[in-house]
């Protein structure tokens, strides 16, 4: 387990990145102003759960669990990308 000192180190870390504009920031702009509040809100519980299960791993308490999210995510990420390739063709 890290010491105390390195996990606020980290914690302070994570926090300035959430904090900055970036990837994240525009993702979550877009997609309030084009589908609404609902979607926006949605998409911040996504980038937070994203945030919080990278300390996870970090901590490397549930290495299980990290494999199982990662391939969760590259089939949500991988529907997303089926999805608007067929909302976009003309």
């Amino acid at each position: 387990m890290p010491s105390a000192t390195h996990l606020i180190a980290f914690a302070l870390v994570s926090l300035g990145l959430v904090l900055t504009p970036g990837p994240n920031m525009i993702y979550l702009t877009s997609r309030s102003i084009v589908q609404g509040r609902t979607a926006g809100l949605l998409s911040l519980g996504g980038v937070a759960l994203g945030f919080v299960s990278s300390f996870a791993a970090f901590l490397k308490t549930r290495p299980v669990w990290a494999l199982v999210q990662r391939w969760l995510m590259g089939t949500v990420l991988a529907g997303l990308t089926i999805r608007m390739t067929r909302e976009n063709q003309c």
